[in-house]
């Protein structure tokens, strides 16, 4: 989960094409408590500059011409300037966080990762990555999630899971952490966020640049934070905060390894390393609405009628396994993501407990419940007010 956005931006959000959660939504096939800059400076100093003139052009006056002169003393002056220069497009930074997602060099490390969720929970895996953008996690704790393995790339999402040597393999549609990253460098390229460097700080051993993510509207709340090396490109540390500005999750690299000692190879890479279990092709479909969807669907699905402040709905997609057709939606606050994945069960069908630590909601109806598995990292009164207002979809 980063701020309450205003209703014309709002507006603005839903007539652009979103791209399609490591934290948590990225395990999409397994609970873990889980920088796109396509952007150019230029682009987001020309906005700055029309809104400009806009706001030049429409300055009430009665006869056409020069606007009204409104002078300022040179505290008023220096005030007024020094809040422009800290909303102004950081190209430095911008450049950062484009430079992060393929990074300079190949990479290992040790990662944790830290959710507000339950109170508090906290993941541990080594990491590899390549300067292609792949990255391949195994997990070593918490308990149920030991032996995991999760691999993310372009257009790449595939998570084999320990405990039933199942290899799932799913369309990326915003969950991952690398789809996360790229989606809020697009909201900076749509004029949405912006993006400056606020310092250094060593992670790792590394002098990093912090690169600070915020809302353009400075009353707006919620920042992602990312630590960035500024030779190899690495991000060692990212940091995500609610709109009121409180953290809700965290995750940092140690004892990073660059170059040939960190035996990158490209078999880390290759679905194939994970043996010939069983392989479930999980397809997405995206559709226009819920209620598209839901003609899919055969059973009713249900959705959040109150939303934590800020979210909206980003997707609606219909899941196609090997043995159901389910629902998926995705919500956003712009740069902390959920999920619910709903599918139809027996009437009195429960896991005995919820399944990899993931929360199942049970919505019931006369012939059949819905199974709504939640993924996300909401502070817990959040989650609650999302479970407590499901609904069917009518």
């Amino acid at each position: 989960m980063i701020s309450i956005w205003s209703r014309q931006l709002q507006r603005h959000w839903q007539s652009f094409s979103r791209a399609g959660i490591h934290l948590v939504d990225r395990r999409q096939a397994a609970p873990v408590k889980t920088g796109l800059v396509l952007a150019a400076s230029a682009v987001l100093a020309c906005t700055l500059a029309s809104n400009a003139l806009g706001q030049v052009m429409q300055s009430p006056h009665k006869f056409p011409g020069r606007a009204p002169i409104v002078r300022q003393n040179r505290g008023q002056a220096r005030a007024a300037g020094g809040q422009q220069m800290g909303r102004r497009a950081d190209p430095e930074a911008i450049a950062l966080l484009r430079q992060m997602l393929r990074p300079a060099v190949e990479y290992a490390a040790e990662e944790m990762t830290w959710i507000a969720q339950g109170g508090g929970t906290t993941s541990h895996q080594t990491v590899k990555g390549d300067t292609k953008g792949n990255v391949l996690r195994r997990y070593t704790s918490p308990p149920f999630l030991a032996g995991d393995v999760m691999l993310t790339g372009p257009n790449k999402y595939v998570y084999y899971r320990a405990s039933t040597k199942t290899v799932t393999v799913v369309p990326p549609a915003g969950g991952a952490e690398d789809e996360r990253d790229k989606t809020i460098v697009l909201q900076i390229k749509q004029r949405n966020l912006i993006a400056r460097r606020t310092g250094n700080e060593t992670v790792a051993g590394i002098n990093a640049t912090i690169v600070l993510v915020t809302p353009v509207n400075p009353q707006q709340g919620g920042y992602a934070k990312f630590w960035i090396d500024p030779v190899t490109h690495i991000k060692l540390k990212i940091e995500i905060a609610n709109a009121a500005n409180a953290k809700i999750s965290t995750s940092e690299l140690s004892n990073i390894v660059t170059g040939p000692a960190a035996n990158v190879l490209p078999r880390d890479f290759m679905p194939g390393q994970f043996g010939a279990g069983p392989r479930k092709e999980v397809q997405r479909q995206r559709t226009d609405t819920i209620q598209d969807a839901a003609n899919q669907l055969s059973f009713r699905p249900v959705e959040p009628a109150s939303l934590p402040m800020g979210f909206r709905l980003d997707g609606a997609y219909v899941l196609k396994g090997p043995i159901r057709v389910g629902l998926l939606l995705r919500y956003t606050d712009g740069v902390s993501f959920f999920t619910l994945t709903e599918h139809q069960v027996g009437k009195r069908q429960r896991p005995a407990v919820a399944a990899n630590g993931v929360p199942h909601w049970f919505y019931p109806t006369g012939e059949y419940q819905v199974d709504v598995v939640y993924r996300g990292h909401l502070p817990a009164e959040q989650e609650k007010l999302v479970h407590e207002s499901l609904k069917e979809v009518k």
